[in-house]
């Protein structure tokens, strides 16, 4: 007994020297990001606040902080590269020197680098966290089977309402482009787009399928043990992250993160298995997740009309669903389910609270989540095409864009009007007037059409006529 706890005592020993390692590393990271801010905040300063001194410096100011932030962007590349190989290593401490211990009842795999099965666990009993599910849902998930594109669970999908799941093209692009084994994959997408849906199915195709799964949904912690057994855990209660005869890469590991924090998510031991985080952009979640090695992603496309037609018989209130569409764009939450509210009211009062750089600034991965940005998620969607691993962004609506187009014309209007005041008497004006005007006047002409033209004459009286090109 003696030996075997000096043994464990030196295995925890190595690890913490490489996990204070890792520290150190992100530690350095996060000093220079912060300078990298610094350095960004320092030019993001509107013109029109500029002092006159601030005019003259400006060019060499943004020489220097060009030339800083190259420094410091290989600065941190290098050390994200370090800190890379000293995860890899931790990786490796772990497996192969935990791998040569009996630690009580837990097994750990013989052959070095290979973890043990979920076979072994099940041989010598399972952990006591595990629970015999009563929810008849999981229970039954089995036996659910898909026909015409949907799959029919007998049962309410927890959470929602439905009893069957409409099984989107994809659905089934994403989840066969999931890497197995040791792997880290996000799924993100709009809020309403059915992120937490799509894990359901993937839940139910890894079953069918008879992999182990552990199901992280809402406040369910739902575990198929690849036999035909299903189990829950309560959520201070999962198997220590040293049980290496769960946590390992037979394990695929589901994990929902609405109603979650990173807290929650830092509790996983995902580096021993196949892990997919399935969010809305929020950067406080993929934070760290994102560190290397680098996950997956794959983005979400919102709903056609044709889809939306698929399920919208399964929502009773949906009656009018395809002016909502039209209005509000393919997000199934606000066409289909949330009906209290009329969309033209949605969109007016969501771009009266938005100004006009948040209606026109892009959403993704690392954005924060708060009130505002919610807000947001209505007037601007999250898309994406086959293979669904690149977004792009897009208006929920023709109708959208001219509400914005009317509400923050006005705005526009000012704002330029601010700016090319405070620069006038500046010899940067013309510059930046051609910068910001010329391409503009030279793609309406190209464009054709009538135009208004201007003139002044020897006695400085302004006529005009019309040309057509």
């Amino acid at each position: 007994m003696e030996q075997r706890d000096g043994e464990i005592a030196k295995v925890k020993k190595k690890i913490d020297q490489v996990e204070e390692k890792i520290d150190q590393v992100e530690e350095k990271i996060d000093q220079v990001e912060e300078k990298i801010e610094y350095l960004n905040k320092l030019m993001i300063k509107d013109p029109h606040q500029w002092s006159g001194e601030e005019n003259i410096l400006y060019v060499d100011r943004k020489n220097i902080r060009e030339k800083v932030l190259l420094t410091l962007q290989e600065e941190k590349s290098q050390l994200r590269q370090k800190e890379s190989q000293l995860r890899e290593l931790l990786l490796l401490e772990k497996r192969s020197l935990l791998a040569e211990i009996d630690v009580g009842d837990v097994a750990y795999p013989r052959k070095k680098g290979k973890l043990s099965t979920s076979s072994d666990a099940e041989a010598r009993g399972r952990p006591s966290c595990l629970i015999p599910c009563q929810i008849p849902f999981f229970n039954n998930i089995c036996g659910a089977a898909e026909c015409d594109g949907w799959v029919s669970f007998g049962h309410d999908i927890p959470s929602t309402k439905l009893k069957s799941l409409y099984i989107r093209e994809s659905y089934r692009t994403i989840s066969s482009s999931i890497k197995s084994g040791v792997n880290k994959a996000t799924i993100t997408g709009t809020p309403g787009i059915g992120k937490s849906l799509f894990l359901v199915y993937l839940f139910w195709m890894l079953v069918k399928k008879g992999k182990r799964v552990l199901f992280i949904h809402h406040q369910l912690n739902i575990y198929y043990n690849g036999q035909g057994s299903v189990f829950q855990i309560s959520n201070d209660n999962f198997p220590s992250d040293i049980d290496y005869s769960f946590w390992n890469d037979t394990l695929w590991c589901l994990f929902d993160a609405k109603h979650k924090t990173e807290v929650d998510l830092a509790k996983i031991p995902y580096e021993f298995c196949t892990i997919v985080l399935s969010t809305s952009p929020r950067r406080d979640m993929v934070n760290d997740f994102k560190k290397p090695p680098v996950p997956q992603y794959f983005y979400m496309p919102v709903w056609t009309e044709t889809e939306l037609e698929k399920i919208a018989p399964t929502f009773s209130n949906a009656t009018e669903w395809r002016d909502r569409f039209k209005i509000l764009g393919g997000i199934p939450r606000y066409v289909l389910e949330d009906m209290t509210l009329n969309p033209k009211t949605i969109i007016e009062d969501a771009c009266s609270s938005c100004s006009l750089d948040e209606c026109i600034k892009k959403i993704g991965i690392n954005s924060s989540i708060n009130d505002k940005s919610k807000v947001i998620h209505s007037l601007i969607h999250m898309t994406s095409t086959t293979p669904f691993t690149e977004s792009s962004v897009c208006y929920a609506s023709q109708a959208v864009l001219n509400t914005i187009i009317e509400k923050k014309r006005t705005e526009a209007k000012r704002r330029m009007e601010e700016l090319l005041a405070s620069c006038e008497g500046n010899p940067l004006t013309a510059s930046l007037c051609g910068y910001i005007f010329e391409p503009y006047v030279l793609e309406l002409l190209e464009q054709g059409g009538h135009f208004l033209v201007g003139s002044w004459c020897a006695e400085t009286q302004k006529s005009n006529q019309v040309i057509r090109l």
